[in-house]
């Protein structure tokens, strides 16, 4: 649970509660999917082509500590909370078609 708020701090800290719990759901849901690894650790650790799935682990932003409320939105995600669906990625780019948007987060 703390590296999911790890996580969830360094990709959506100043987000909204909700846009947090969604970065945790991308990594449930991706726990979940035949297509990435079968647990929270290896799918935040994953690389792609030499790279980090997650810009935060590159650069080390992961290892900042997790405030009390980054912790309950991991939580929530670890307990179900998917306000995504089934949405496997996200980014701070343009809405398109089927994809979420919450604050200034887009899920797909």
């Amino acid at each position: 649970m703390n590296l999911l708020a790890r996580l969830i701090t360094a990709e959506a800290g100043g987000e909204s509660y909700i846009a947090q719990v969604a970065v945790g759901a991308v990594v449930m849901n991706r726990v979940k999917s035949s297509s990435f690894p079968n647990s929270i650790s290896a799918v935040i650790n994953q690389k792609y082509n030499g790279s980090y799935q997650f810009t935060c682990v590159q650069n080390g932003n992961i290892k900042r500590p997790a405030p009390a409320s980054d912790v309950k939105a991991a939580l929530a995600a670890i307990n179900g909370t998917n306000p995504i669906k089934n949405a496997l990625f996200f980014n701070n780019g343009v809405k398109k078609s089927g994809s979420i948007k919450i604050g200034n987060m887009i899920f797909m």
